[in-house]
């Protein structure tokens, strides 16, 4: 189960430094926009997932289901 979490977790990373070095050097205000909204929501959704499985099944569970529901709605 920690390696999976633990993969998760890096994934969603991977995606959000993607995104940072696309905010940085992506030429005008548009593809910036488009490039960090796409790796920001699935870098998110990637880290949270990953924080799920490693909790197990709990009350922070149910938190972290919320915050991904949450993602899914408002992007």
């Amino acid at each position: 189960m920690t390696w999976i979490a633990v993969s998760l977790i890096v994934v969603g990373l991977f995606f959000l430094v993607v995104g940072s070095i696309g905010m940085l050097r992506l030429p005008d205000v548009f593809a910036r926009a488009h490039a960090l909204s796409l790796t920001d929501s699935l870098g998110a959704v990637f880290v949270l997932l990953g924080l799920g499985v490693y909790q197990g099944l709990n009350m922070n569970l149910v938190r972290i289901l919320v915050v991904l529901a949450l993602i899914y709605l408002l992007n």
